[in-house]
Parts: structure tokens; sequence; C-alpha cells
């Protein structure tokens, strides 16, 4: 075991999703920040999303030389440089910075989500793998929810949005340096030169469909909360973002709960019974009360461990091109939404924009239901 590795993928994964969580509920005030249309300021995430697709795209050139160790810290880079970029961005009033620190952001995103993954997998001994890589997820819905919290209270303390995103670069070269520093994780000599068996095309395009627009709907829904509720309700920003807060809570109760605790049923089952709970809560929130808002975190919790537990167990051999088609439709379809998510919100307001999110959800359903009937 190489607990070095395994500590670095799981602070990696801290450091990245502080900064990717935290632009959400910074996003109005970033809006009111430039005065801004919220059709221009999807940018920010579009071209994140776009830059970070590109990065996946293109992992069969770059992780051969720089593996899996050196692929992480570069991107601990991009993501630091991104950060301060960003907190530049608001002290020279630069719109345009904004918008290349994304850019920075995507390739920093790219490289960490596809190195860390590796360096648990190679950090642990098979039999306790699985374990490892459940509390990666666990992980992330952690740093989620601290994200929106740690904005709120640098918020009333009288800080800025600009404060938060130096706190995250110092956050990544932190790790960076603690990496750098540590002879146990010095290098990487793994073999990633392994070529990829193609997986069947039509399960291929379904499984890219139902991931992408799961994700994609999630994202949407954590993204632009604070916006919607800030808008619609007139919540303040810290409340809001407490919203976010208890959102990422949820999420991460329902990936330990179903990574810590076997139930006896079917993936399958399992992920219809994830989309369809999500969406009766999201309606619930829409028309009854916005409280039933977080509560999706839950309900979405277990989907994405499970659908990733399901394309390893059904392609086998064809699993690993299945899974990297997988997170570059992913990145796709997120550019697409953050996108018309942003002219939306423009033309026809963020009530009707958020929509979007049952209808991605629905879409999602009608391929993992083709999906199975396919079986």
């Amino acid at each position: 075991m190489n607990y070095l590795y395994i500590i670095f993928a799981n602070l990696t994964l801290v450091a990245l999703s502080l900064i990717d969580n935290g632009r959400g509920p910074a996003y109005p005030d970033i809006l009111s920040f430039f005065k801004i249309e919220a059709s221009v300021g999807s940018w920010m995430f579009s071209l994140a999303t776009a830059f970070s697709l590109l990065t996946y795209l293109t992992a069969r050139f770059w992780l051969p030389r720089l593996r899996a160790l050196n692929g992480a810290r570069a991107g601990l880079v991009f993501l630091g440089l991104s950060s301060v970029m960003l907190a530049l961005s608001g002290h020279t009033i630069s719109l345009p910075l904004l918008f290349i620190s994304s850019c920075v952001m995507g390739v920093g995103v790219g490289l960490s989500s596809a190195t860390m993954n590796l360096l648990v997998i190679r950090g642990t001994l098979p039999e306790v793998r699985r374990k490892y890589l459940s509390g990666l997820h666990a992980v992330y819905g952690l740093s989620s929810l601290l994200a929106p919290l740690i904005l709120s209270g640098l918020l009333m303390m009288g800080f800025s949005w600009i404060t938060f995103f130096w706190f995250t670069a110092g956050v990544c070269f932190a790790v960076l340096a603690a990496s750098l520093s540590s002879k146990g994780a010095g290098s990487d000599k793994e073999d990633n030169s392994a070529t990829l068996k193609k997986g069947p095309l039509v399960a291929k395009l379904l499984v890219c469909s139902m991931m992408g627009l799961y994700v994609s709907s999630e994202i949407a829904l954590s993204s632009r909360l604070p916006l919607y509720l800030k808008l619609n309700y007139g919540m303040s920003i810290e409340m809001a973002g407490n919203y976010l807060s208890a959102f990422f809570f949820f999420l991460m109760c329902g990936r330990l709960l179903f990574a810590l605790k076997h139930f006896p049923i079917s993936n399958f089952k399992l992920m219809t019974g994830s989309l369809v709970s999500s969406l009766i809560l999201f309606f619930l929130g829409h028309f009854v009360d916005p409280l039933f808002y977080p509560l999706i975190g839950f309900a979405n919790g277990p989907f994405f461990p499970t659908a990733i537990d399901t394309i390893s167990k059904r392609y086998k051999e064809s699993s690993d091109d299945m899974i990297t088609w997988t997170f570059a439709a992913i990145g796709m379809i997120m550019t697409v939404m953050h996108i018309g998510f942003g002219q939306i919100t423009t033309h026809y307001g963020v009530e009707t924009a958020f929509l979007l999110i049952p209808f991605l959800a629905i879409l999602s359903l009608i391929s993992l239901g083709i999906l199975v009937l396919k079986k």
C-alpha cells in the first residue's frame, strides 16, 4: 500500500472541488461585480468545461509522458494559477482575465480528474481498492460541502469573493509543495502504454448520453442554485450558499451510505430509483418549498459511483474505453448546458432556465431505460 499516493489523491480532490464548487455560490456576486448578464457570465463555466474536455481527449498523449503522479501535480499548478488569475481579475476588474482563468482552470480540472483515480488504484491492493475509491467520492462530497461554507464565512467577515480564490490558490500550492517534499511519492514508474479495447458503439452512445445528461443535471443544480434562490426568493448570497452546502452534505451522506453498507438491490434499479426520486424532490422544491432542493443531493448520491461500477462489470475488457468516452461526453454535454442555461436565463428568466435540470434528468432516465432493455 502506498498511503502517500492515496493521501495526495484525496488532497488534490479537496483543492479541485473547493475551486470548482466555490464558483457556484460566488457566481451571483461575480455577475454583479462585473455588471454582466448571465449569458455572458456563463462562459466562465463553459470555457472551463470545454478546456477540461480537451484535456480528457488528449490524455493518451500526455498521460504516458507525465504519468499519474506528475499529471496530478501539473493539475495543481494549473488550478492554483487559475485561482490567482481569478482573484486578480477582481482586483483589476478585467473580464478577459476572468475568462482566461476559466480556461486555465479547465486544464487543471482535466489533469487532476484524469489522474486521481489512477493514484488511488496504484496505491492500493486489489482487495481494498473499491473501499478507497468510494472514499475518494465521499471526500468530493465533503469538500464540496465546505466550499460554500468557507465563502459564506469570508463574506460574513467582510471579505469578498476575491479573497476566497486567494485562499483556494494557497490550498493548491500547499498540497503541491507537500507532494514534492514527500520522499515516498517521488516517482511514478507504472506503465501507461496499454491500448484500449473499443466498446460497442450503440452501448457507448447510450452510456455517454446517460452519464453526460445526469452529470449536467447535477452540475446545473449545484452551480446555479445560489443564483436561482437569490433572484427568485430574494435570499442573501450567504443564505443561498447554505442551501448549496446542505445539498453537498446530503450528496456526501448518500455516497457514504451506499459505500459503507450493501443493499440487496441491482445497480440498474438503484440508478433508476436515484433519478426518479431526484425528479420528485426537484418538483417538490419548485412548486412546494425550496427546502426540498438540498435533499436532491441524497437522491443523486449513489448514481455516479454505481454507474461507473456498472460500466466496469458489464463491459469488462472495454470498460476503460467506455469510461474514457463517458468523461469526454460529460464535458461536451456540460458545455452545451452551461451556454444554454445562460441564454435561457437572459431571455426567459432563471426560473425557466432552472427547468433544464429535470429535463436533463428525464433524458438520462430514458437513456438508462433503453440501456436496460438492450441488455
